[in-house]
């Protein structure tokens, strides 16, 4: 049985990176960098939210939620 949860990423590490970095890659035909301190800021910013979507332990999606202002 696949194993599928939805978390709220809390912390910057290179393992995590790397696997948002492969993410990103599958978006862009241009070479993508994706670092720990990029991640590092991300998560920091009182204006975004980063959700994780794991299936058996592997990141395999993501949702970034960001607020801001506007009329």
């Amino acid at each position: 049985m696949t194993n599928i949860e939805l978390l709220r990423a809390t912390s910057a590490d290179n393992s995590t990176a790397e696997s948002i970095q492969l993410l990103l890659s599958q978006l862009s035909s241009k070479d993508v960098i994706f670092t720990e301190q990029d991640l590092a800021a991300l998560l920091n910013d009182p204006a975004s939210v980063l959700f994780l979507l794991y299936e058996d332990s592997k990141i395999v999606g993501m949702l970034t939620l960001c607020t801001y202002l506007s009329p």
